[in-house]
């Protein structure tokens, strides 16, 4: 039972295509509950959501509709209700892409996302972007079990998630964790040693299996993939960092005084 936050601090070193991957290998595992989805992936970035997008299915905005039902409380039925399946196979929780639209929508949520989110199914795992402190919805990343902070491994990738590394853990009561995409020119045991946080993945490479992930879903190709094969060993080392909240969220729809973590505050 484990909630999953990816974030970024710099470029485009692909959050969606990892919380994807990561969603994936999830949704693959074991047996879904006799309600809801095994797994689910939601887009949480103020920046806008991609994955329609990029899968290229028909346009179906389910955070918008969410969040106007998570203004009143907690709710795991908030979340099911509004799911797409996209990539085929992944339950996902999809967000507009205009970026003035997703902020407001994510921050109009509140603190009520991960915990709706973390009801609504044993696995989550969020696309939550870009992060800073600063932001008005930096406190989209609080309720999470452990924070990826993913990056490519490039001088300038790694020395910048190293220098946002003491922002983002005053901001969350989780560990927090290295997703390194790619293996050069750095490979991870090097990362590792530059920064003091764990360091999970890497996570492959492969614009094959990242088209087919988008465009055919959890196919017996795609699950073959190295991208499908290094998202479950990286999936499997970020719930291994997960704290002792890594538990099942109780039934909520109930309103979000009684659920939602207290407000937490973001360091600036």
């Amino acid at each position: 039972m484990t909630a999953i936050v990816l974030v970024s601090v710099k470029g485009a070193p692909g959050v969606t295509t990892a919380a994807a991957a990561l969603a994936a290998v999830a949704s693959g595992a074991g047996t879904p509950p006799p309600e809801g989805p095994a797994a689910v992936l939601a887009e949480l970035d103020p920046s806008g959501g991609s994955v329609q997008v990029l899968t290229g299915a028909p346009a179906q905005w389910g955070a918008i509709d969410a969040a106007g039902r998570l203004r009143r409380q907690v709710s795991a039925a908030a979340v099911r209700d509004h799911l797409a399946d996209v990539p085929p196979g992944v339950a996902t929780l999809t967000a507009p892409p205009a970026a003035h639209v997703a902020g407001s929508v994510i921050a109009s949520g509140g603190d009520r996302w991960l915990p709706s989110l973390r009801a609504a199914a044993p696995e989550v795992v969020v696309d939550a972007g870009r992060w800073d402190a600063t932001q008005p919805t930096a406190g989209r990343i609080q309720g999470a079990d452990v924070v990826g902070l993913v990056c490519r491994p490039t001088v300038t990738g790694v020395e910048s998630a190293r220098l946002a590394l003491d922002r983002l853990r005053a901001a969350v009561r989780a560990p927090v964790a290295l997703v390194v995409v790619g293996r050069r020119p750095y490979p991870t045991d090097e990362i590792a040693a530059h920064v003091d946080v764990p360091v999970a993945g890497p996570l492959a490479w492969d614009p094959r299996a990242v088209a087919a992930l988008w465009a055919t879903g959890l196919t017996r190709r795609w699950r073959r993939s190295s991208l499908a094969r290094s998202a479950a060993a990286t999936h499997a080392a970020l719930a291994s960092l997960a704290g002792p909240s890594a538990a099942p969220s109780p039934a909520s729809d109930r309103p979000a005084a009684e659920t939602a973590a207290p407000p937490t505050e973001v360091a600036s």
